[in-house]
């Protein structure tokens, strides 16, 4: 996938980290957005954050209620772990082709090739069906770097996940319109 040039960086302060926009693009209805993180008790680190695009346009300026998003954090595999945390963040919307799938989604029916094949005709009927009921309305899916970890060492998981509720979520929720209870 060729990917456009960097923008100019975006700089936005909190009281605990800053956080640098490194790159925006959109592909179909969703729109990517790089971010580094500098924090002062964590090494720079780098996510990736995909959203809808019309929830990047709906940020507070106005005084009507704004649209809220779910929101999910897609932890990548080891494979995009052994990468630079640059590459490893975009592990979801480009190596697990993530985008292309909320495309579809949002455009059903869904075929075979949209589970490449994964998927039996009753298990596509039944998705089909879910959605002309309830069609997909949208989410914001945040894919942090993830670190090689040693899974035998309970204290880095640990450490990794205060990390996502402490200052990833925080900062999500602080940034775009992301609903902060489940539905």
């Amino acid at each position: 996938m060729n990917l456009p040039p960097l923008p100019p960086p975006e700089v936005v302060s909190s009281p605990k980290q800053d956080t640098l926009v490194k790159a925006t693009w959109e592909q179909g209805g969703t729109r990517v957005e790089e971010w580094e993180l500098a924090a002062q008790s964590q090494p720079t680190t780098r996510l990736a954050v995909l959203m809808p695009k019309e929830a990047r346009a709906a940020l507070p300026d106005a005084s009507a209620p704004l649209r809220k998003y779910p929101v999910l954090i897609a932890l990548h595999g080891r494979g995009e772990a052994l990468k630079s945390p640059a590459e490893g963040a975009l592990g979801w919307a480009k190596d697990y082709d993530l985008l292309r799938a909320l495309d579809r989604i949002k455009s059903p029916p869904l075929t075979p090739p949209d589970f490449q094949g994964f998927a039996d005709a009753a298990r596509l009927r039944k998705m089909n069906e879910g959605l002309a009921e309830r069609p997909y309305a949208g989410m914001i899916v945040v894919c942090p770097y993830l670190p090689d970890l040693d899974l035998r060492q309970e204290a880095g998981m640990h450490l990794y996940g205060e990390y996502l509720v402490d200052m990833v979520l925080p900062l999500v929720r602080s940034r775009l319109p992301a609903a902060t209870t489940a539905k």
